[in-house]
């Protein structure tokens, strides 16, 4: 199936990132010490219907930033959300930029209300 080939295909390029990274700090052409973690996050649309989403999650040394992926399914009745980083607009209404026959799915690295429902991609997923 298509998630499965998909998911295989984000596994072996962190497994390959990481690998190589490995490597060249065991060669001594990378300092162990400024070693990266992988942080992959990957979004394909097919068409209007199908959007494949992969996380591979992380932070970087020293980042209060976890690098992951989470997402929220909306559905009518569509209302109005609490914007999180947006204090003069604070508020977005959905309805406004839907149909009653949508159901909507918004996938950030971080949520983006205070509304409960957001949930993280887990790792590898």
């Amino acid at each position: 199936e298509l998630f499965d080939f998909l998911s295989r295909v984000c596994l072996e390029i962190v497994q390959q990132v990481e690998e190589a990274t490995t490597a060249a700090a065991a060669s001594g052409q990378q300092q162990q010490s400024k070693q990266m973690p992988t942080i992959f996050n990957f979004l394909l649309g097919c068409g209007p219907y199908t959007l494949f989403a992969y996380s591979w999650p992380g932070a970087r040394p020293g980042s209060k930033v976890w690098n992951g992926l989470h997402y929220i399914i909306r559905e009518p009745p569509f209302s109005t959300a609490q914007l999180i980083d947006d204090q003069e607009q604070g508020f977005i209404d959905f309805s406004t930029v839907t149909t009653p026959d949508d159901r909507v799915a918004v996938v950030t690295t971080k949520p983006l209300t205070h509304e409960t429902g957001w949930a993280e991609v887990p790792k590898g997923k």
